[in-house]
């Protein structure tokens, strides 16, 4: 039940966002904005409710659920710019020739491990998740 408020809450609020004018919306949704800092905190308060709440700290649930929200919350402040020159979750960093090999091998790496965390949630828990629908 709480899980469809907060659907309707999300629904809402882009409605809501809709209808403001466009100068109003781009404020909102800027960078460093007001949505942008409370949604990477609630990555990281997701993440440190999942590890805490759990008595046991499972390799195929709690542990790549946590590496993934931190790495969201992480993505959220864009915390890639300060190792990388340009947007490393984009094609155009790995097409571009003027990046260094070593950061398209880093970035590579790092995209890679959270491919593998998501598919360890995935692959054993998958009939979890389709119970809860």
């Amino acid at each position: 039940m709480m899980f469809v408020r907060l659907v309707w809450f999300v629904i809402l609020g882009c409605c809501f966002l809709l209808v403001l004018p466009r100068p109003w919306t781009e404020r909102i949704l800027a960078e460093n904005g007001p949505i942008e800092m409370p949604t990477a905190i609630a990555y990281f308060a997701a993440a440190m409710m999942l590890w805490f709440s759990s008595p046991r700290r499972r390799w195929h649930a709690e542990i790549p659920g946590t590496v993934l929200l931190i790495a969201g919350g992480l993505r959220e402040l864009d915390f890639q710019a300060r190792f990388t020159t340009g947007y490393a979750f984009s094609s155009r960093f790995f097409l571009q020739a003027s990046t260094p090999i070593i950061q398209k091998i880093c970035v590579a790496a790092v995209l890679l491990f959270l491919g593998s965390m998501f598919t360890l949630l995935v692959v054993y828990n998958w009939r979890r998740c389709l119970r809860a629908f």
